[in-house]
């Protein structure tokens, strides 16, 4: 397994930054790395997103779980290659902790991420999007 993350400490309450990352309206309007998805990004929907580097779309399950964490994940059939975002938020010291983590498994994992080199930039790019736009918004 491969994995790369990214965190932010933002001048935002927890509900801002969840705006922020579940209103797949306004992704054009700040730095995600992520094409507009299209769909509701919420609990147990598929939503179809193109990461940067990626000529086209993916579907992506997204699952919530409780209300401090989010999954995103994306498969390739016979388990050849997975890829799965964390997204954590937590209250912190009247500040926002986000923490995103991208795993990436299956023997096609390397051969894609060489094709697809900023992949291993994908999360930090993402958690550093949501805080400007979070405190932007604030």
């Amino acid at each position: 397994m491969d994995s790369y993350g990214g965190r932010a400490l933002i001048c935002a309450a927890p509900e801002t930054v969840w705006t922020v990352i579940t209103d797949s309206s306004g992704y054009p309007e700040w730095d995600s790395g992520i094409a507009g998805p299209i769909g509701d990004i919420g609990h147990e929907q598929s939503i179809r997103v193109r990461p940067a580097g990626l000529a086209r779309p993916v579907t992506v399950a997204v699952h919530r779980y409780g209300d401090d964490a989010m999954s995103w994940t994306f498969r390739l059939p016979g388990k050849l290659f997975k890829a799965v975002r964390t997204i954590t938020v937590r209250a912190e010291h009247g500040k926002t902790r986000l923490v995103v983590r991208d795993d990436f498994t299956g023997p096609l994992r390397t051969l894609i991420q060489k094709h697809n080199p900023g992949l291993s930039r994908s999360a930090d790019r993402f958690a550093c999007g949501v805080r400007a736009r979070a405190e932007k918004l604030s």
